[in-house]
Formats: structure tokens, C-alpha cells, sequence
């Protein structure tokens, strides 16, 4: 997975992810190019949980630790669909998603700036 956006100044993330569950409860943990762990997320319906190493850090839903980790807003919901197969729809956000089938996504957020793409390939 990579993400940029254009802040000021722009960032870019690169991360590999492993992804267990739905919108309703699940677990999701973002890898550094080395393979290591760089953060866990677990989440219900009534709360969510970031591990990064020794520090735990609580909220009351996966958005907020998402962007807590990220620095972006990102739609968990339409996300998790997405990366499912299945068309979602977020403000702000198209999915191209014709190439889903060969492993390949690519999101985009234009509004509320600052622009937001993630482009992200699947090993299934």
C-alpha cells in the first residue's frame, strides 16, 4: 500500500497491511518495508485499540486510531468493502476499481483537501 497526500509539506506512506474481520469487528496490522510491525489496530462495534511497540492507545472507533496513524482522514467503512471487491461509497472519495480482480486498487479523496490517493495491491 502506498499513500501520498498533498499537505504541506507532502507525505508519503509505504506499508504493507494484513486485514482480518469486517466494519464490525476486526483486526489490522501495518508492516514496515522490512516486514516488521509497525502498528496493530483491533476494533468492535463499542471501541478500538492501537498497538505501536510498547505503547497501547485507546478510541472509540477504528476512524479515529486510522487517522490517529495515518494523519488523514480515510473511510474504514468504504475501505474495508473495497478491499472486499465490493462498491462503496464515500464523500469526497472515488474507487477505481477496475482492476480489483488482478489485485489492484486505487482510492482517491479531491474534497475536503488536501487530495488523498492510496494505491494498494492485494496478495490473496
Amino acid at each position: 500500500m502506498v499513500m501520498q497526500v498533498d499537505s504541506d509539506p507532502p507525505q508519503a506512506w509505504f506499508a504493507s497491511f494484513e486485514l482480518t474481520g469486517q466494519s464490525e469487528q476486526g483486526s489490522l496490522s501495518f508492516f514496515n518495508p522490512l516486514g516488521m510491525r509497525m502498528a496493530q489496530i483491533d476494533w468492535d462495534l463499542a471501541h478500538a485499540q492501537l498497538k505501536q511497540g510498547e505503547q497501547t492507545q485507546q478510541a472509540p472507533n477504528l476512524n479515529a486510531l486510522v487517522y490517529q496513524l495515518t494523519g488523514t482522514q480515510l473511510p474504514t467503512t468504504a475501505l474495508l468493502s473495497w478491499l472486499s471487491g465490493r462498491q462503496a461509497q464515500a464523500p469526497g472519495w472515488t474507487a477505481d476499481m477496475s482492476q480489483w480482480a488482478q489485485g489492484r486498487l486505487v482510492l482517491e479523496r479531491l474534497e475536503p483537501p488536501p487530495r488523498t490517493v492510496l494505491r494498494i495491491a492485494l496478495e490473496r
